[in-house]
């Protein structure tokens, strides 16, 4: 910002590429939790069933993506609230004493990443249970964002 105009250096594309976040695998995992079982709360099991259905997306992209390699991590987002995983299997469907819902989450992918060996992996079924997947590279609104949120917090 600029006399409280916005002022860019560089066209969309280098924009991206200096400060965006590259590209996201986007997926809808299925979740369930025995209704029936009253050994723990439902917030504190469909956490942990959460939790495990991303270790199994992490797990999967590893083995597909990473192979032998152990400095490179993948790391997955998601815009979820932990003590919100009751209210969202409560959201679900409850059918045969299991609380069925899905979780959205987004796996961020290194640069170079050959997207069309993600894309078919995914496709194929390499990842067990996903309900709908998209490949999407960051737009200039997550840049803005990025940018804008380092500027604020004193980071720029």
């Amino acid at each position: 910002m600029a006399g409280g105009k916005m002022r860019v250096l560089g066209d969309q594309v280098d924009i991206r590429a200096r400060y965006g976040t590259g590209t996201s695998l986007h997926m809808q995992l299925p979740v369930a939790v025995d209704a029936k079982d009253s050994t723990s709360d439902l917030a504190v099991r469909a956490l942990a069933a959460e939790n495990a259905a991303m270790d199994l997306v992490v797990a999967a992209l590893k083995g597909e993506l990473l192979g032998d390699a152990t400095t490179t991590t993948i790391a997955i987002r998601h815009g979820l609230q932990d003590a919100l995983a009751g209210t969202r299997a409560r959201g679900g469907v409850c059918a045969s004493g299991t609380w069925r819902w899905e979780v959205r989450v987004s796996v961020l992918l290194a640069p170079g990443t050959d997207l069309a060996r993600v894309f078919a992996f995914v496709a194929s079924g390499g990842i067990e249970g996903v309900v709908d997947f998209g490949l999407n590279n960051c737009s200039l609104e997550d840049v803005f964002i990025q940018v804008s949120g380092r500027f604020f917090n004193g980071s720029a």
